[in-house]
């Protein structure tokens, strides 16, 4: 079976997944519209804005800008998990039965944590728009905080490519943010998408999937994997330990006020750039490991947010115990974004398949603490 891309856009989620952060980091979208006229950026001067765009449509979006962006001390409210599924052009008008199968997975997947799962959402900020960033055609890019209501700006100095990819897979046009270019704005700029409506995630469901005919439950084991990849994109994944948040909505990991992007910099593992993780979420531990060859120093990655410490103290009766460890083999699509498997063995997020599948209460304090 080929999972086709699939581009998931989750509704009221802060974060940027995987796929977004290998995109070029300070790229916003399409067209050929400016704002904040005269507004001097570093040596540049923004264009003036497209007569074609009136203020009241550009107005909204600064503002939904700011609504994404901004943490909140406000009351929060929780609603219904939202999920909007795009389907490539290939597979949505596929009639072959691994297509419709895929489909069906898919369905059942989203179905499913939507049942499960509430998201935080101001109680005072009505639904706002979210659109996808799209590269530059060059790395000068600015960003600039707008001196109307202090929203990140980002301009493109050699203008926005014309299309943009999350992994092999385009991005819809319908999707995308517009083009704020620091060279003089265009004639005929356009207002040609709305975005998805509410939306402030997105992420992407690309993975080769092949079931021999001597697999046994494939059908469940299928239904499981779907569920398993979709909570990935949902937040449990090394690509966006940086951006989870505390209750309040302030970040956990301190952010560039420059940018509002993770401060601590960035690593490397495995030929992925990740942005580095604060000590209150994930710290690194080393710790003397025996085995029949002797003892040694074992290199330990523990979740440490708080509702899954005390659910992991209470369950497993170690006060002492850091927090829940993270896989500790393989690259990283499996080392760091799952859970041990020697300790939570048929847990849902651990690295492997071996039978039967659960959710356990784990998996759900860690959503909780995402603060998503």
């Amino acid at each position: 079976m080929n999972f086709a891309a699939l581009l998931l856009v989750l509704r009221s989620v802060e974060a940027v997944a995987d796929c977004l952060h290998r995109l070029p980091r300070h790229s916003p979208a399409s067209g050929s519209l400016g704002v904040d006229d005269g507004f001097k950026t570093g040596g540049f001067s923004a264009p003036s804005l497209a007569t074609s765009i009136e203020g009241p449509e550009l107005a909204r979006r600064e503002r939904d800008v700011v609504a994404i962006q901004s943490a909140t001390t406000n009351t929060q409210i929780t609603e219904p998990l939202r999920i909007l599924v795009h389907y490539e052009p290939s597979l949505a008008a596929a009639t072959d039965s691994e297509s419709v199968t895929l489909r069906r997975l898919v369905e059942d997947s989203v179905l499913y944590w939507q049942s499960v799962l509430s998201v935080r959402h101001q109680s005072s900020a009505p639904p706002v728009a979210f659109w996808l960033p799209r590269p530059c055609k060059s790395n000068k890019v600015r960003v600039v905080r707008s001196p109307v209501n202090g929203a990140f700006l980002h301009y493109c100095a050699d203008g926005c490519s014309s299309s943009a990819f999350c992994g092999h897979t385009s991005v819809p046009a319908a999707h995308l943010d517009l083009c704020r270019e620091l060279t003089p704005a265009q004639d005929g700029g356009r207002l040609q998408h709305s975005g998805s409506r509410g939306a402030g995630f997105a992420g992407l469901i690309t993975t080769p999937c092949t079931c021999p005919p001597t697999t046994l439950c494939a059908a469940a084991e299928a239904q499981y994997t779907a569920r398993h990849e979709l909570l990935h994109a949902l937040g449990v994944t090394a690509t966006l330990f940086a951006f989870m948040r505390q209750d309040n909505g302030v970040p956990r990991t301190p952010r560039n006020p420059a940018t509002n992007m993770p401060a601590l910099g960035l690593i490397e593992d495995d030929g992925v750039t990740l942005y580095q993780w604060g000590n209150d979420t994930v710290i690194q531990t080393k710790e003397p490991w025996r085995s029949a060859r002797g003892v040694y120093n074992l290199t330990r990655h523990y979740v440490v947010t708080p509702r899954l410490v005390s659910l992991v103290r209470a369950h497993f009766n170690c006060p002492k115990m850091p927090g829940l460890p993270l896989e500790n083999q393989g690259k990283l699509g499996s080392a760091l974004t799952h859970w041990e498997k020697r300790l939570l063995e048929s847990e849902l997020m651990t690295a492997a398949y071996t039978g039967s599948s659960v959710v356990s209460e784990f998996t759900l304090a860690f959503l909780e603490d995402t603060g998503w």
